[in-house]
């Protein structure tokens, strides 16, 4: 039990949240037409990537620890 929230706890905090910025922000945010450089980009690559990790690992120890809490819960 404490493993799996520790496994839950930790893919949430994995992906940054990112606030929504204000009209009057977005005028002072907004990068030259020259700059090849995305920040917007770089983190969707970035999610996609953490995305493809958290699939290669996480389901099936998922379905292994919740059968192990029911044995446990049945052996009471």
């Amino acid at each position: 039990m404490i493993r799996r929230s520790l496994v839950l706890f930790q893919k949430a905090f994995a992906e940054p949240i990112y606030e929504t910025p204000k009209k009057s922000q977005l005028k002072n945010m907004e990068a030259p037409a020259s700059s090849s450089y995305s920040p917007r980009l770089f983190t969707l690559e970035e999610r996609a990537r953490r995305m493809q990790q958290a699939k290669k690992i996480d389901i099936p120890v998922l379905e292994d620890l919740d059968k192990q809490l029911a044995t446990q819960q049945n052996q009471r």
